[in-house]
């Protein structure tokens, strides 16, 4: 990844922006081309693969869900609105 940004902070086309210099809009230029590779790798991984992926990010994404019984009471009450 810093290989990237360091070769992006010569080779990228110059931005638009000027301020605070052009080098620092293709430093973050290349963090959005590396954000964007890694959406991309994670397209095509499967449920259990992304999963793992994001919990280096989330650890509380390994915590499996409770299960939920929904459209069981669609009452609007105090009670449930709580229970949410």
């Amino acid at each position: 990844a810093g290989f990237l940004l360091v070769m992006g902070a010569f080779v990228f086309p110059r931005g638009p922006f000027i301020r605070p210099h052009p080098v620092a809009w293709r430093i973050v230029f290349g963090l959005a081309v590396i954000y964007e590779l890694c959406l991309i790798l994670l397209l095509y991984q499967n449920k259990r693969d992304a999963r793992r992926f994001l919990a280096i990010l989330d650890p509380t994404l390994n915590v499996e869900l409770e299960e939920k019984e929904y459209a069981t009471n669609c009452e609007v009450t105090w009670i449930n609105v709580l229970g949410q």
